[in-house]
């Protein structure tokens, strides 16, 4: 229980709650407590349940909002940062709306003041709260293993240039500019565009005091150029065309803002993001949301993003470019999803008829600006009482590319175990097209000449191979979903859980001319990642199980490629585990099977072989089981409430994340060539993992016999390695 400090006490003394949550209570009251004999906390219970829908989950992010922006939320200085305790409000906020924070953590908050009276309201009652919140805040302080990343989203000097870096590889060559067409190829469509711009221009050229002048430009433009006062400028100005574009009968104009907080963090990003200036929609659902004194929107909410320079050295195309695609990352979401009765969902066609699936969790959001753009949902068919779970996997993959979808569906009617099984899949469409990134969401303007941003010469389009050489368009060979543009424009992104920029290697160049396609896979069986095993033996259960799949799958002829730590999952029971993600999975049978590159997966798993370039063989995915077991016990370290490790990254491993892969390899290769080298790093296992160091060691004579990388294919591996998890295991039982 955490104990409120002596300035704290006097910011709330000072700032006393009264009656700033009585039209919360209201509403909360209207809307379960209808009924004298209601139980509060049997009703608290239920909205903070896993049961609850997303209606009834609103009402906890409702009173989160309320306290974010109450007068001592900003007077009470944060514990963990050195911004106010709104700012660990509003990350709150953002991990709620996302799903990555137990629900059930808000409910002595939600209780206490729903149970509490304005009449009766004291300074105590007040300290109550704050410290209730306080509390929450400390037990639900993010400091997981997660998935790794190459490079922590971190304001922090010591990562911007690795961001910077990173943000340049992942653009170039793809980002263009001075595109001929492009204002009428995205914003053609609009009624009457032409005509409402220039009556407003006109407007600005007009009276006494004109807006704009011809030879001076825009007036009232602030000399000593302070952010304050560029901001308030801003906003004049998008209020004075506001005005005259409801004059014309353009009213949804009424429904944009300028964004004046660049010093706040924004809900709805899983690290603290700020922006400079941005157009902020204030609608939700079709009804007016203003912003309204400290309210701070999520990134849903914003349609445009703007980066202030004052610092001339500063204010150049390359870096204000970079600065924009940092946000762009947090932006570039568009989910297709649906809404209707406080549900989300989207429409499949399996079987030959329309299936509703009801969206009950973000997974994962994967957060680039070029790339595969991987969004996971939980979800469960509208109609199912049983509401067993499905996973619903979207991705944008090269046109070329096997589909992940045909080769799960493959795998399920051979009856390979330990892998997730088949559902669906399709190509998404929107307006009877395919979802594609070329002719959808660039409108064919890839195809046109530009200049590239970083290069700064004329693009010229790379030949492109006869069309007979690339594999059968996904169009032809998958299933599709049809959606109606009408639907996309109510759409906001959400907010990402997760980071990628480079950790994951790429086995494509990204070129302009590439085409994605927008592709949907559902499988039936959800686990829960390893990294949130309760126990050494859960671990070992999972690996046990994983590994097998992986055997079954290669005896169906598919070879899997990406074994990480996010793609070995454990049962509910955690009694087994299974594979997922065929993403970059070949099939073995393909001429092509043994020139893949070998670069594929994350690469802190990837084995030194395939990081050296070897082709890719079923002994670099086992000796990848080998790096994420060895992972796992060097930072897994219990968990918290939610379920997520405790222990952050380990610095002498951090180098790996970093590292390029011809570096990597020989890091790895010092690791295990002595033993007593070897077994020194397993004595920085933590103090839960110690227990598997004997396994691990195990492990590392057979997949590295001699202290030496394997020279040939031996499916004994496989064997060998099971044998050592199921000594293990049962050497944890006793």
């Amino acid at each position: 229980m955490a104990e409120l400090a002596q300035s704290e006490i006097e910011a709330i003394a000072a700032h006393p709650i009264g009656k700033g949550l009585d039209d919360f209570r209201t509403t909360f009251a209207s809307k379960y407590l209808t009924s004298q004999n209601v139980d509060v906390t049997d009703v608290v219970n239920r909205l903070t349940s896993e049961a609850a829908d997303r209606g009834e989950k609103d009402v906890i992010l409702d009173l989160i909002m309320v306290l974010q922006v109450h007068p001592a939320a900003r007077n009470i200085r944060s514990r963990s940062s050195d911004g106010p305790l709104s700012g660990n409000i509003a990350f709150i906020y953002s991990q709620l709306s996302t799903n990555q924070i137990n629900a059930k953590s808000v409910a002595p908050l939600l209780k206490l003041v729903v149970t509490q009276s304005s009449d009766i309201i004291t300074q105590t009652s007040d300290i109550d709260i704050w410290l209730t919140v306080l509390n929450l805040i400390a037990r639900t302080r993010p400091r997981r293993l997660g998935p790794p990343t190459l490079v922590p989203w971190k304001n922090t000097s010591e990562h911007r240039k690795q961001v910077d870096d990173a943000l340049k590889q992942e653009l170039f060559p793809s980002l263009r500019i001075d595109i001929p067409d492009f204002i009428d190829a995205v914003f053609g469509l609009i009624p009457q565009l032409d005509e409402l711009t220039e009556a407003v221009f006109k407007l600005c050229v007009k009276g006494e005091t004109p807006l704009y002048k011809e030879g001076s430009g825009w007036a009232r433009w602030p000399q000593g150029v302070e952010e304050e006062f560029v901001l308030k400028w801003l906003q004049d100005l998008m209020e004075s065309c506001t005005a005259w574009m409801n004059e014309r009968g353009v009213h949804g104009a009424a429904s944009r803002r300028i964004y004046q907080r660049p010093g706040i963090y924004l809900a709805g990003s899983t690290n603290k993001r700020k922006i400079d200036v941005g157009i902020v929609a204030c609608h939700e659902d079709g009804k007016a949301k203003e912003i309204i004194g400290d309210l701070i929107p999520n990134w849903t909410q914003i349609l445009v993003a703007g980066e202030l320079k004052r610092n001339p050295v500063k204010d150049a195309q390359n870096p204000a470019w970079v600065d924009l695609a940092t946000y762009a990352r947090e932006l570039g979401y568009d989910h297709i999803i649906q809404r209707s009765d406080g549900k989300r969902y989207i429409k499949i066609t399996r079987n030959n008829k329309i299936e509703r699936l009801i969206l009950t969790e973000d997974i994962k959001q994967q957060a680039v600006i070029v790339g595969r753009a991987i969004t996971c949902w939980r979800a469960y068919p509208d109609g199912d009482k049983s509401r067993e779970p499905l996973i619903v996997k979207d991705s944008w993959q090269y046109e070329e590319r096997p589909e992940e979808g045909e080769l799960i569906k493959e795998a399920t009617d051979k009856g390979v175990r330990n892998i997730a099984r088949y559902y669906h899949h399709e190509t998404v469409q929107v307006g009877a097209k395919n979802d594609d990134t070329l002719e959808n969401v660039r409108k064919g303007l890839m195809k046109t000449c530009g200049r590239t941003t970083f290069r700064q010469r004329p693009f010229k389009e790379p030949l492109l191979p006869a069309s007979g050489s690339l594999r059968k368009s996904v169009a032809s060979r998958g299933q599709s979903k049809s959606l109606s543009s009408s639907s996309l424009a109510q759409m906001a992104p959400p907010a990402s859980n997760k980071r990628s920029c480079s950790s994951r290697l790429a086995t494509d160049a990204e070129t302009p001319t590439h085409k994605r396609v927008h592709r949907r896979v559902i499988t039936k069986d959800a686990g829960k990642p390893i990294y949130k095993a309760s126990s050494p033996i859960a671990i070992i259960s999972g690996f046990i199980g994983a590994i097998y799949g992986h055997k079954c799958l290669l005896d169906a002829g598919i070879l899997h490629r990406d074994i990480s730590i996010g793609n070995i999952m454990l049962t509910g029971k955690e009694d087994d585990g299974f594979l997922i993600d065929l993403d970059l999975a070949i099939k073995t049978s393909d001429d092509q099977a043994s020139s893949a590159p070998s670069k594929a997966g994350t690469k802190i798993f990837i084995a030194i072989g395939a990081l050296l370039g070897e082709p890719h063989s079923f002994m670099h995915d086992l000796e990848s089981f080998f790096w994420v077991l060895f992972w796992i016990c060097i930072h897994y370290d219990g968990r918290n409430e939610k379920g997520d490790t405790k222990r952050g990254i380990v610095p002498e491993y951090k180098k790996w994340k970093y590292a390029d892969t011809k570096e990597l390899a020989p890091v790895k290769k010092g690791l295990v060539v002595e033993d007593e080298d070897f077994s020194k790093s397993t004595a920085g296992f933590t103090s839960i993992c110690q227990p598997l160091a004997p396994c691990i060691r195990d492990l590392r004579r057979y997949i590295f016999p001699d202290g030496k990388r394997w020279h040939g294919e031996n499916k004994a591996l496989y064997s060998q390695m099971e044998t050592v998890l199921e000594k293990a295991r049962n050497d944890l039982e006793l």
